[in-house]
């Protein structure tokens, strides 16, 4: 068959070929539903974390976003984090022949920690920081998904308020050692200026 060059060439060319078409399209539809059909449902579940200052149990000033979505990446997927959220949540009851190094990795294969960055200008030289962290978890079951997903939300919560306590108690620490010093200084001074008074 040659070119088309008319429209009636067009409409010539699809009445000639619709049985052809509609029979493709109808075996595409059934193929494409009996796939959808036998595979197996998967739900996805997003917890999403406003950073409010940009951080979130670190220190922002030591890095930009890709630092500090990597470093609560790194805490929340360590294997005794992964296990803990395991048992928690009861997760692969129904496999007892995995072992742990096989949940953890099927866990760790389903979730996904994404950060967004801040729309505010940054000063110039300043590491882009995190407005939002994403906490996104897949599983068979719609309500596991959703466990799982604020598991690990209240994971980078955990980890934002120990990281605060933390920066307390060391800046604590370190004003009361600047008072300690300061105040031998100062006793120092009051004792010079007693005995300069009583030498002149």
């Amino acid at each position: 068959m040659g070119q088309l060059q008319t429209l009636e060439d067009l409409l010539n060319f699809l009445t000639r070929r619709f049985w052809v078409m509609l029979a493709v399209l109808v075996l595409g539809l059934a193929l494409s539903a009996t796939l959808a059909k036998t595979r197996p449902d998967s739900y996805e579940a997003t917890a999403v974390i406003q950073a409010q200052g940009a951080q979130i149990g670190l220190e922002a000033t030591n890095g930009g976003s890709a630092q500090m979505l990597q470093a609560i990446e790194q805490r929340l997927t360590t294997r005794e984090a992964l296990l803990a959220v395991i048992a928690r949540q009861g997760l692969y009851a129904d496999l007892p022949a995995l072992s742990d190094e096989e949940r953890t990795a099927l866990l760790r294969a389903s979730i996904r920690i994404e950060g967004v960055a801040s729309a505010g200008n940054q000063a110039y030289g300043q590491p882009a920081q995190i407005s939002a962290i994403i906490v996104t978890a897949h599983d068979q079951n719609a309500e596991k998904a959703a466990r799982i997903a604020n598991d690990l939300a209240q994971g980078v919560l955990d980890m934002a308020a120990a990281g605060q306590m933390a920066r307390a108690q060391d800046t604590l620490a370190f004003y009361r050692e600047e008072e300690t010093r300061l105040s031998g200084q100062v006793a120092a001074l009051d004792g010079d200026i007693a005995a300069y008074k009583q030498t002149n």
